[in-house]
C-alpha cells in the first residue's frame, strides 16, 4: 500500500488522485465488512493537497501567443482551441458539434450535449465562422465537425499539442476549461453584464428566474459574443493597447 501512496500525484492531477484514494478506501472497507480484512490499510495515509477551484485566467499576451501557436496546428487543434476561446463553451460541447447543429451563423447545442441538459444557442461571429469553414474543408461529409473526436490517435494529438501550448505560454499549467474562465473574466472586463455572461456560458440561472424566465436572450448573447470577438481580434493583431 505504501507504494501506491508514493505514486506521483501529478499522474492523477490531484483531483483524480483523491478520487482513486477514495475508491481504494471503499474497497478495503468492503473487504472488512466481508471479514476478509481486520483493518483498512488505507487508514492514516496522507491525503493529497486540498482541491482548489480553478483560478487560471489567460493574460492578453497569453491569448495572443495561443492564437499564434494554433495558426499552423492541425485543423482540428486550431478549430478546437479557437472556438473554445471565441465561444466560452465547454470542450465536450465543441467536440460533440455536428453540422446539423449549425444554421448559418447560429450554433445550437442540443440538450443532450450540454452539461445542464438545456438547449443553448450561440452566435457564430466572423472569426468563429472562419474556423468552422476551415473545419468543413477537412471533415467533408462527416456528420461531426470534429470527426476524429473519439479516436485514440486524435485524443493523443490534442494532449501533445496542449503540452506544447503550455510550454509556449511559459510552462504554468492550464486546461481547456481555463479558456472558459478566461472568456468569462475578459467579457466582464470589457463591460458585458454578468448576467449576460452567464447566459453566454449557459450557466444555471438561480432562484425562481429559472422557472419563470423562458426568454432565450439570443440578441444579448449575439451582442456579447460580437464584442468579445472584436476584442480577441484586437488582442491577436496587437491593436489592443490597454494595460493588463
Amino acid at each position: 500500500m505504501s507504494n501506491f501512496q508514493r505514486w506521483p500525484q501529478d499522474v492523477f492531477r490531484k483531483t483524480k488522485f483523491r478520487i482513486a484514494m477514495g475508491i481504494v478506501r471503499r474497497i478495503f472497507n468492503y473487504a472488512i465488512s466481508r471479514d476478509l480484512l481486520s483493518l483498512n490499510p488505507a487508514t492514516g495515509l496522507e491525503k493529497p493537497g486540498t482541491e482548489r477551484k480553478g483560478e487560471r485566467v489567460l493574460t492578453r499576451d497569453e491569448i495572443k501567443i495561443l492564437w499564434a501557436e494554433t495558426e499552423s496546428a492541425d485543423y482540428h487543434i486550431r478549430g478546437l482551441y479557437r472556438l473554445l476561446l471565441l465561444t466560452g463553451t465547454r470542450p465536450k460541447e465543441v467536440q460533440s458539434m455536428q453540422w446539423m447543429h449549425i444554421d448559418e451563423d447560429v450554433w445550437t447545442i442540443p440538450s443532450e450535449n450540454s452539461k445542464n441538459k438545456r438547449k443553448h444557442q450561440l452566435y457564430l461571429t466572423e472569426l468563429a465562422k472562419t474556423e468552422v469553414c476551415r473545419l468543413q474543408e477537412y471533415s467533408g461529409s462527416h456528420v461531426y465537425v470534429f470527426p476524429g473526436r473519439l479516436k485514440n490517435g486524435h485524443s493523443k494529438s490534442v494532449r501533445l499539442c496542449h503540452e506544447r501550448l503550455v510550454e509556449a505560454l511559459g510552462g504554468e499549467r492550464w486546461t481547456m476549461r481555463d479558456l472558459r474562465r478566461t472568456v468569462q473574466t475578459r467579457m466582464s472586463e470589457i463591460g458585458v453584464r454578468p448576467d449576460i455572461v452567464d447566459r453566454v456560458l449557459n450557466h444555471n440561472v438561480p432562484g425562481v428566474r429559472a422557472n419563470y424566465d423562458h426568454y432565450n436572450y439570443f440578441p444579448e448573447i449575439k451582442s456579447a459574443l460580437t464584442v468579445w470577438s472584436k476584442r480577441v481580434g484586437e488582442i491577436v493583431s496587437g491593436s489592443e493597447l490597454a494595460p493588463e
